[in-house]
């Protein structure tokens, strides 16, 4: 499960541990409860999917790696 690598957890979203049971509903309570933080949370996630995970960030990424290697 990926999720944890993605996730911020508290900042992003939560991560929810499917081994306890109740955690996710007590996650998805917790989120419709206080807005303000569910905004926030969708704005960051947003963000770092932006920064981290679409395929043009890949690509700089891929790139300053190269660069690096061309330079030693």
């Amino acid at each position: 499960d990926a999720g944890q690598e993605v996730n911020v957890e508290g900042v992003t979203g939560y991560n929810a541990d499917l081994d306890r049971a109740g955690d996710l509903a007590e996650k998805i309570v917790g989120v419709f409860a206080d807005r303000d933080a569910a905004f926030a949370m969708g704005q960051a996630g947003h963000e770092r999917w932006r920064s981290e995970f679409r395929f043009s960030a890949f690509q700089e990424r891929l790139a300053r790696q190269l660069r690096q290697q061309n330079a030693i």
